[in-house]
This record gives C-alpha cells, structure tokens and sequence, in this order.
C-alpha cells in the first residue's frame, strides 16, 4: 500500500502509458458496455483510482459508483467528483448497496490486452 500511495501523484500519467487517450479510453468502454450490455446506466468500478474515467462515463449518462483501496488515490479523486458515490473498499471483499448493471475493473482489462 505504500508504493501504492506513492504514485498517487503520478497515477493519471502512469496509466496512460497504453497509448490511449483518457477519451479514446472512455469510448472503448462505452462501445464495450453498448455491446454486451445494451441499455446499462449503471455502474460500478473496481479500483477507480482517481475518478478519471468515471466522471467521463458520468459525462456520458452513466450512473457510477466506484471504490478503491487507497485513501490517498480517493482524496485526489476527490477534486474530480461529479456525481458518484464513492467507497474506500478492498475490490476483493466488497458489498454493493444496490443492483447494478455492469461492474467494472478498467485498468485489469487494459493490462491484459496488452498482454
């Protein structure tokens, strides 16, 4: 958790190093939501870091809520909100307050397909 809280500063530079752009990002999930899920306005996403790509999904008409582990990661977030409700929760022991229609783990997803 340490290094974790670390990089907060740097998190939104690191995670672009896929060659993505935040938008190019967002549409990608957009399209993949659409595809599989159509008709979804709910969301919830798993290690949201700092809020980035919720508030586009937000911006989009998704409804979304999000948590991470790191309380530092969720102050950052915090300069971003919009209208999210957000958790500080470890993604592998969670409960959801509500249904919702798809859940989320953007940065896992991004990784693997580079893989």
């Amino acid at each position: 958790m340490e290094t974790y809280n670390f990089f907060t500063k740097y998190y939104d530079e690191i995670v672009r190093w896929n060659g993505y752009s935040l938008d190019d990002e967002v549409d990608l999930l957009v399209e993949f939501i659409e595809k599989f899920w159509n008709n979804s306005k709910t969301i919830f996403e798993l290690a949201c870091g700092t809020w980035v790509v919720a508030k586009k999904l937000e911006e989009k008409w998704y409804k979304v809520s999000w948590l991470d582990i790191s309380e530092n990661m969720l102050k950052k977030a915090q300069k971003n909100l919009w209208k999210g409700k957000c958790f500080l929760w470890d993604m592998t022991d969670f409960n959801l307050e509500n249904k919702v229609d798809v859940i989320l783990c953007n940065y896992i997803y991004f990784i693997a397909q580079k893989l």
